[in-house]
């Protein structure tokens, strides 16, 4: 099985399947989110803030979703996205990730609705580090129309093709000092897996049976 997996890696042939598959976004029967959206407010208000130094990383998992489930077996983790939070002028936090459609910049409210489980976690820089984090996030932000979702699931980052927790890496290789923070070997692709996410900084909010903050 591993050689095959290896082999469509390096063809198209795997691309072109996610691609269809991935814009279908085959769900399980009868199957709702199941995240309490009860739980918005609590991180609204107590979890959420706006800090200078601070950046707070996402990782979600909606398990009735075909190809978020592939991604889970694939990597071994408990969760399949990951993204940044950032906030917009008004202090309201905004999901700032790549998916299917390229990089989004959405209230995060709306990514709420769409999962079952939740981690977010909390990462302190030094001054000089955060201020070169977020000249990353806002070079994205500034080719935000030519990015493009980065089917080959490969770390290759530099040009305007990113999958999410590559995308997140590229906002924080180099400073965060941490022995988790580096791309893994699956099936002879480098790839950073979303729940690589889970274990920087300080979990501040989690509702994965499986994880405590």
């Amino acid at each position: 099985m591993s050689k095959i997996i290896k082999w469509l890696l390096k063809t198209s042939i795997l691309e072109v399947c996610l691609k269809g598959i991935g814009k279908l976004q085959l769900k399980v029967a009868g199957a709702k989110p199941t995240f309490p959206m009860s739980d918005y407010h609590l991180i609204l208000d107590d979890v959420l803030i706006d800090e200078y130094c601070t950046i707070y990383t996402f990782a979600t998992a909606d398990v009735s979703n075909i190809v978020s489930t592939s991604i889970r077996k694939l990597t071994d983790g408990d969760f399949n996205h990951t993204g940044l939070i950032i906030f917009n002028e008004k202090g309201l936090p905004m999901a700032f990730h790549v998916t299917t459609d390229g990089l989004v910049v959405e209230d995060f409210l709306e990514v709420l609705r769409d999962i079952d489980y939740l981690c977010i976690n909390k990462l302190q820089l030094q001054p000089d580090d955060f201020d070169k984090a977020y000249g990353r996030i806002e070079f994205l932000h500034s080719i935000i129309d030519k990015i493009k979702y980065d089917y080959s699931l490969s770390m290759g980052y530099g040009d305007d093709r990113f999958y999410c927790s590559e995308a997140t890496y590229f906002v924080l290789d180099g400073l965060y000092e941490d022995i988790d923070l580096a791309p893994q070997i699956i099936y002879g692709v480098s790839v950073f897996p979303p729940n690589q996410m889970t274990k920087l900084g300080e979990i501040i909010y989690t509702n994965h049976p499986l994880i405590e903050a």
